[in-house]
């Protein structure tokens, strides 16, 4: 049995500190949008932009929104940006992504909110919490190890198979009986509370035991004690069709539009989609001394896992190295999140952005740094050069490789493709006409011919080797 905060205790076993309050005022009349827009101090939404900016300018992303809460309480926000690829409108402020894993975020705070409301304990096993047909053989498991990535499960459900030639994982046909089969067929891959291992399929299973002990599905818990006592005007896993026309298009790490991401059984992982507006409300219901959720706020916010490195993570979020800021971000097919608070300095930032990348985080710390005074520099990120699509069309073919593989390179109007068998198409951004890199992997290729013709060679520079393939069309 772990020991409860209201008995002067965290779940690690530590003397619980509630957190130092800060002045909350009114959330939904801080939080609203016009006074979001209107109240924008010059200097920092500049420099936030600007700390923006080379994401897109480098179609990292299509665009970004990013806001924040400062150390003074004013709130602001920037819309950077265009809609997508192939629609041109500026980004707005009040655009809805996909969160991906800030997901857990919420799914953590609900297993507080069970927690604070006396209805669970977090060191309930899980087999005690799902309907018999659904338990796991092995009881081991608690509802503290699923929220703290420290369960014994891996990334993704054994009985799904993933799709290498994706980058992501499909999880869209998952259901009740796929989850209830792994489950049944469930052994801890390491002693439950004792190693961390990123898991999806874990905080999925953790959003579904909590939705069966309520007696409703998981889109409907969520909404009923999170999305609703918070004013969250939009948020959710279904948006109904006027919310849904905010929902911009999501685009791969290729810069290319994707299909929304579907969760399936496992929404308590990543299904939520919201905006930039919406998630400072929530990032505020963390900083508050006061409000609907202010216990659960603070036990998913207080230490329940410690690594023998010393990192720590609560409920659902992760507590950086300064020891203050508590931050989770995300990642879909097309989209990218991160958000932040700063229960210390009263600073929260979210970082909402139309393409997949990892490197909106980057912005986000960025971001959060310069609101504490601390100095900061723009992102790098290499622009790709301009090249005509002519240029690029003599460069589609077969390469085969000396070593067993064949590149099959596709052009398709300004954009260089490459694929081999078994892996995503990776576009290749140009830094001339037979000169590209790779964004998601490390690795150039460049292309070799006699005159201005097709290209006779690829060759790919890759872990400090050259990969020479011949045209084989």
């Amino acid at each position: 049995m772990l020991p409860t905060p209201g008995k002067g205790y965290g779940y690690d076993g530590r003397p619980w500190v509630p957190p130092t309050p800060i002045s909350a005022g009114t959330a939904r009349e801080t939080m609203n949008y016009c006074a979001l827009l209107l109240a924008l101090a010059p200097d920092v939404s500049t420099e936030v932009a600007g700390l923006a900016r080379p994401l897109v300018d480098a179609e990292l992303v299509p665009g970004i929104c990013i806001g924040w809460i400062a150390r003074d309480g004013d709130s602001g926000l920037v819309a950077v940006g265009r809609n997508g690829r192939d629609d041109a409108r500026p980004m707005e402020p009040d655009a809805i992504f996909e969160i991906g894993s800030v997901t857990k975020s919420f799914t953590g705070l609900l297993l507080a909110r069970a927690v604070a409301r006396g209805e669970l304990e977090l060191g309930d096993p899980l087999a005690a919490v799902l309907p018999e047909e659904l338990r796991p053989q092995d009881e081991s498991v608690r509802l503290v190890d699923l929220a703290t990535h420290t369960s014994g499960m891996p990334e993704i459900p054994t009985n799904l198979v993933r799709d290498m030639s994706r980058f992501v994982v499909d999880y869209s046909g998952y259901d009740r009986e796929d989850l209830s089969q792994f489950l049944r067929a469930f052994r801890p891959e390491s002693t439950p509370g004792e190693t961390y291992v990123y898991s999806n399929v874990g905080f999925g299973v953790l959003g579904f035991a909590l939705a069966e002990k309520a007696g409703v599905a998981f889109d409907e818990l969520v909404t009923s004690a999170i999305i609703e006592p918070l004013e969250l005007r939009s948020t959710g896993i279904r948006l109904d069709a006027q919310l849904s026309e905010r929902l911009v298009i999501g685009h791969d790490p290729n810069g290319d539009p994707v299909e929304p991401m579907e969760f399936g059984a496992l929404g308590g992982c990543g299904a939520l989609r919201s905006n930039v507006p919406d998630l400072l409300l929530f990032a505020r219901a963390f900083l508050d001394e006061d409000g609907p959720l202010r216990d659960p706020a603070r036990l998913a916010s207080h230490g329940a896992w410690r690594a023998p490195s010393g990192v720590e993570l609560g409920l659902g979020w992760n507590l950086a190295l300064d020891g203050n800021t508590w931050f989770h971000d995300g990642l879909t097919a097309g989209f990218a999140a991160f958000v932040s608070f700063d229960r210390k300095n009263g600073t929260a930032v979210v970082a909402l952005a139309n393409g997949s990348t990892p490197r909106v985080s980057e912005v986000g710390v960025a971001v959060l740094r310069h609101l504490l005074g601390i100095p900061v520099s723009p992102p790098t990120a290499r622009i790709p050069a301009a090249v005509e699509s002519s240029a690029l069309k003599r460069l589609a073919g077969d390469y085969d490789s000396r070593f067993g593989f064949t590149v099959h390179v596709t052009s398709e109007e300004d954009r260089l493709y490459a694929r081999v068998a078994g892996q995503p198409r990776y576009r290749l951004f140009p830094q001339s006409e037979r000169s590209f890199f790779y964004r998601t992997i490390e690795a150039t290729v460049d292309f070799e011919s006699e005159g201005a013709g097709p290209a006779d060679v690829l060759v790919l520079h890759q872990n400090g080797r050259d990969y020479r393939c011949a045209r084989s069309d």
